[in-house]
């Protein structure tokens, strides 16, 4: 069920000949109904405000730029069964924030691996899109898991380059667009990572994308893990693309222990 909040957001302009503005209303929507599939949307537009999303659940805490745009966004209950808290913060002056709509929500999830299929802010996709056109097109006469993982991964692998100007210009707020990696075939770790775990996730196989360290690379990396046999598979398309311009053998599968976990997706 949704869940609707009216705030109000008082504000002197000047006071002057010509009057002041004394008000302005935003109304902030939450969307619950998805909850039992591990997603919550989200809509509050603020025009050119920075505003922030929080979902804590216990001690874990996920923090979002929102676009504000008056979009519904949708972002993962990713942390398992239990209380969450989801709270709206508007930039009031440099890294300052206030809270200005919250929603609390117990879930109850039908399946803890279906959360990795959802479309969600990072990992944005519909079967309208080329990439996911793609994915099954790849896919369509191959049965096992196994290898339609191996077949959108060569994919990635062979078709996606490392886009060194993107990542020394990058904004605070950036996402990774799947369509525009698909289209430019360029991208830095983010965009690997989204649109390997769209492609896989359009085709029904879990996939998480995971931020953290590695000792494959250099500064905060992004990469993936899927859901295949039971277990979760760590995947590196980033530096096996890399791998493979360069000639050098390399494997799907990644070894845990060369990889450290922040946060997942």
């Amino acid at each position: 069920m949704k869940k609707m909040l009216v705030f109000i957001t008082a504000f002197i302009i000047l006071f002057t000949n010509l009057g002041y503005a004394a008000e302005k209303t935003y109304v902030a929507m939450f969307d619950n109904s998805k909850s039992s599939m591990g997603v919550i949307g989200v809509n509050y537009g603020v025009g050119e405000k920075k505003v922030k999303l929080v979902v804590e659940k216990g001690q874990a805490r996920y923090t979002y730029n929102l676009k504000g745009d008056d979009q519904t966004e949708s972002f993962p209950l990713q942390l398992n069964d239990g209380s969450y808290k989801v709270s709206i913060l508007e930039n009031v002056s440099g890294n300052s924030y206030k809270t200005v709509a919250v929603t609390n929500l117990d879930v109850k999830m039908e399946n803890e691996q279906k959360v990795f299929l959802n479309s969600i802010q990072l990992i944005e996709w519909n079967d309208s899109m080329k990439a996911i056109e793609k994915a099954k097109e790849l896919t369509k006469d191959i049965t096992t898991d196994e290898e339609k993982i191996a077949a959108i991964h060569k994919y990635v692998v062979e078709n996606v380059r490392y886009d060194y100007d993107k990542i020394k210009n990058l904004n605070y707020d950036y996402l990774p667009n799947i369509e525009n990696t698909f289209e430019t075939n360029l991208g830095i770790c983010y965009d690997y990572s989204s649109m390997f775990a769209g492609m896989l996730r359009s085709i029904d196989i879990p996939t998480k994308l995971i931020k953290g360290y590695t000792k494959n690379a250099q500064g905060y990396h992004a990469w993936n893990e899927v859901y295949v046999n039971g277990k979760w598979m760590i995947v590196d398309t980033t530096y096996d693309a890399q791998m493979k311009e360069n000639k050098l053998k390399y494997t799907i599968s990644k070894n845990s222990t060369d990889y450290e976990k922040t946060y997942e997706y």
